[in-house]
């Protein structure tokens, strides 16, 4: 169960679990991830905090086709939060 899960889960957000740190297997890894970002177009932003497998879920984002990609550890300016809130609200 991640930190702030019931919280997210509260305010009506979703949280999705992998077992890569559970049972280190990559090929079953990349399936998942592949299947997930396929399935869930509605996201715009993908943002991970396991900055060792950051190269893996990121390249397998942006093959999906997803634009917006944010890794843990590298803040976002604010130019670019402003324009993250800009588009998620002209999409809503």
């Amino acid at each position: 169960k991640a930190f702030y899960e019931d919280e997210i889960l509260s305010l009506g957000g979703k949280v999705y679990h992998t077992s890569i740190l559970d049972d280190k297997n990559l090929i079953k890894y990349l399936f998942f991830l592949n299947d997930f970002f396929k399935q869930h177009k509605e996201y715009k932003v993908v943002h991970g905090h396991h900055s060792a497998l950051g190269a893996i879920y990121l390249k397998a984002a942006q093959n999906a086709g997803f634009e917006k990609l944010v890794v843990a550890g590298e803040p976002l300016s604010k130019k670019q939060q402003q324009e993250l809130k800009n588009k998620a609200e002209l999409e809503e």
